[in-house]
């Protein structure tokens, strides 16, 4: 059966942000809507750089399934929190309508200080077809269901999950660059 997602912030000051993928006309598999140039993708990225630095998950509707598998910092609980915030039912989505020009700007720098590694967003890449990097870095829950990631890497789906990250125009300096195009379906 198929496994849907959603996406979920929770900015410095604790306030939290629940996006959900119908709501920018989009299917709910991970692979439905995880390419570059997607409204729904481009909404979370620019939302990240509104809120700034944030933990952020894209949670699978079976993530609580792998929940023995995430490392002890914490992360279990913040799964727990993060999932009810996603999948709960006293779940509240956000919505901010996307303009039509965000799939036109300029790429911006996802950073992750805790692991010093960054990734070059880019909001619009030509016709072709190509996996979002950074949705898949954030994936909870990743090849328990339908519509999931099967690829190249596919064992670093998830590899930002629950981390604090934000976003900068430039490069930032003394990190490491994850690779555009990590993820490729096979």
């Amino acid at each position: 059966m198929g496994q849907y997602y959603i996406t979920v912030l929770q900015d410095s000051e604790g306030k939290w942000r629940s996006l959900h993928p119908h709501h920018y006309n989009n299917g709910l598999k991970l692979m439905e809507h995880s390419w570059v140039g997607n409204n729904y993708c481009n909404t979370v990225v620019k939302e990240l750089e509104k809120v700034g630095p944030a933990f952020i998950a894209h949670i699978g509707g079976y993530a609580m399934d792998v929940m023995n598998n995430i490392p002890g910092n914490g992360s279990k609980s913040r799964l727990k929190n993060t999932y009810a915030k996603a999948w709960g039912k006293n779940r509240d989505y956000y919505f901010e309508n996307p303009a039509a020009e965000d799939c036109h700007r300029d790429p911006v720098y996802i950073c992750c200080p805790r692991t010093k590694t960054y990734l070059k967003y880019e909001f619009s890449r030509g016709d072709d077809w190509v996996v979002n990097d950074f949705m898949l870095l954030i994936a909870v829950g990743n090849g328990l269901g339908g519509g999931d990631y099967r690829g190249i890497n596919e064992d670093r789906v998830g590899a930002w999950a629950f981390e604090k990250l934000h976003v900068q125009s430039e490069p930032p300096e003394g990190y490491t660059r994850i690779p555009t195009g990590m993820f490729r379906e096979e």
